[in-house]
């Protein structure tokens, strides 16, 4: 006898799936294979039973284990999470579920979660007789000396009270998150050096940034990052002493020379602290004292390296001291043969032209190099996805029009759109309700003013004009004034001077991520320019308004939210 046709079963399609689409063969339900289905007196069955029940449990695992793996990879922390419970439940003391639970805990933000599940999975695993692995007691180790993250945008008080704070799924950026991890695998092989992490304000390069910091601290690198100061009043050598400052409990820091260490300390005296014997050094007034300085900083970090990869972060690098941002460039070629990788994130188009992130941006490469990663505004459909996992809006049809109206008015900048957010929730527009934490509109839909905007999401719109200058800062108040694009030379008739000089001025609030061209002339994005109309007086904006065409809709009109964006269901 034999089969006239291929018999369909769960396990064969399980199986198939293992192969083909590990994602796929987590959705089985395998921890039930024939439950219930017992044989009397066949120990024969019980033992077929088992050994099979045993190796579709061991490629259920292997599944589990590889999707958690494509999760982390994907930056999806909370679907590793997920995924990792999964595989705990198939065996509560399983090593590897942990580290990837422990783990995307961390870098979900979540370090006491992520310190208090590992140690009790430790304790446990002693209490049975087990020995944790190394990996996870590492893991462990590197997380407890990680600082606590902190939010690196302040929030109103009113909306810090009554809010929790906004923090959605990294979305979007995945082509920039496989470029650092590429640049990273060459760095912990020894292929060094530096990479620019660049984009518009707003755009989400400080996330990018800060999540890749606290991936890489999970894998076992050595990190310090620190925020560089306002390039008028930071002292010399402010950003590097910050960096340095974060590095001086990290293991290998002792293995350094004493010269070298007495050198480096003397803009970093803390290290006098750490080390007292350390002979004393004169100031260093000349050329050759910095270079002394320079190459000892280069043996510190390369002791660091010799126990594990560095990674150093400087954020919001265009506003760096000169003095840092030399030695960051000497350290880039120094330490190319080290597994040491800097990471500088910053918007070039704030940088001065001829100043010294200018020259070190173009002395890494331009867009096209591999060691620049530029993030661009993201797209219409991502933050659509963002704003509708925020408010809790389910894959129905409900809230398309609200959350389409924020992606567009937000122009692709996370940072901006969850500006927008905090606003409406601040203003009590909108409010989170039920255990779900869905949001319902407060009163029956009408236009909304989001104008004046407050202080602080004011303040966070306009910061990158203070780097401007006077006279982008008058041709962007010009712009505010209307919705119409202006011609540089009706700016110029405006304003004064010659149409090419204010085209130029144009082209930097474009480049800064402000202001878009349109047809032959410019526009401002409606959020900077409703901006600009709060900061200025009632006269300057008489003048600014004056400047666009005498028609009803080409003249200055308030940023609304729509009635009919306000799709949400009532409160």
């Amino acid at each position: 006898m034999r089969l006239a046709a291929k018999v369909e079963s769960d396990v064969a399609r399980f199986l198939a799936a293992c192969e083909a689409d590990p994602a796929q063969a987590a959705q089985f339900d395998v921890p039930r294979f024939l439950e219930g289905l017992a044989v009397r007196g066949a120990p024969a069955w019980d033992e077929w039973h088992d050994a099979q029940r045993e190796a579709l449990f061991v490629r259920f695992r292997r599944a589990l284990a590889a999707v958690a793996r494509r999760a982390m990879e994907g930056w999806r922390w909370r679907e590793a999470i997920a995924w990792s419970e999964r595989l705990l439940a198939t065996d509560p003391l399983a090593d590897e579920a942990m580290r990837y639970a422990v783990e995307a805990h961390f870098c979900a933000g979540e370090r006491d979660t992520a310190l208090a599940r590992g140690r009790a999975h430790v304790a446990r695993c002693e209490a049975e007789g087990l020995l944790p692995s190394r990996a996870l007691l590492d893991l462990l180790d590197d997380i407890a000396r990680a600082p606590a993250r902190v939010p690196t945008r302040p929030v109103t008080q009113e909306f810090a009270t009554r809010h929790a704070p906004l923090a959605p799924t990294l979305a979007g950026r995945e082509e920039a998150w496989q470029a650092l991890q590429r640049r990273w695998r060459r760095a912990r092989h020894g292929e060094g050096g530096m990479v620019l992490l660049t984009g518009a304000p707003a755009v989400g390069k400080t996330r990018v940034a800060t999540e890749f910091v606290t991936w890489a601290t999970a894998s076992g690198a050595t990190v310090a990052q620190a925020t560089a100061g306002d390039p008028y009043t930071a002292v010399p050598y402010g950003a590097v002493t910050e960096l340095l400052r974060r590095l001086l409990d990290a293991p290998g820091l002792v293995a350094t020379a004493p010269e070298a260490l007495a050198e480096v300390a003397r803009i970093l005296p803390a290290l006098r602290g750490r080390f007292p014997a350390l002979p004393p050094v004169p100031p260093m007034p000349e050329v050759g004292d910095r270079l002394r300085l320079h190459d000892a900083v280069v043996q510190l970090l390369a002791s660091l390296a010799a126990e594990r990869p560095v990674l150093l972060l400087l954020d919001e690098a265009e506003w760096a001291d000169t003095d840092s941002l030399a030695l960051l460039g000497w350290l880039r070629d120094a330490l190319a043969a080290q597994p040491v990788l800097l990471l500088l994130a910053g918007t070039p188009a704030l940088a001065e032209p001829d100043g010294a992130f200018a020259r070190l941006a173009a002395a890494v490469g331009g867009e096209a190099s591999p060691a620049r990663v530029e993030l661009p505004p993201l797209a219409e459909a991502v933050c659509v996805g963002i704003v509708r996992e925020l408010a809790g809006l389910g894959p129905e049809g409900e809230g398309r029009a609200f959350a389409e109206a924020i992606a567009r008015l937000s122009a692709g900048r996370p940072g901006w759109l969850l500006e927008l957010l905090k606003l409406l929730l601040a203003a009590g527009i909108v409010q989170a309700h039920g255990a779900d934490g869905r949001w319902r509109l407060a009163a029956a839909p009408v236009d909304v003013p989001l104008e004046p905007l407050p202080p602080l999401a004011t303040s966070l719109v306009l910061a990158p004009l203070e780097a401007i200058g006077a006279e982008a800062r008058a041709v962007a108040d010009a712009l505010s004034g209307g919705v119409s694009a202006l011609t540089p030379a009706r700016l110029a008739a405006g304003l004064g001077g010659a149409p090419l000089a204010h085209s130029a001025l144009a082209e930097r609030l474009v480049a800064a991520g402000l202001a878009e061209a349109r047809g032959d002339g410019y526009a401002l994005r409606p959020l900077v320019a409703a901006a600009l109309r709060g900061a200025m007086s009632p006269a300057r904006r008489a003048a600014c308004a004056a400047l666009h065409d005498a028609a009803p809709a080409a003249g200055e009109q308030p940023l609304l939210l729509g009635a009919g964006a306000l799709d949400l269901p009532r409160a």
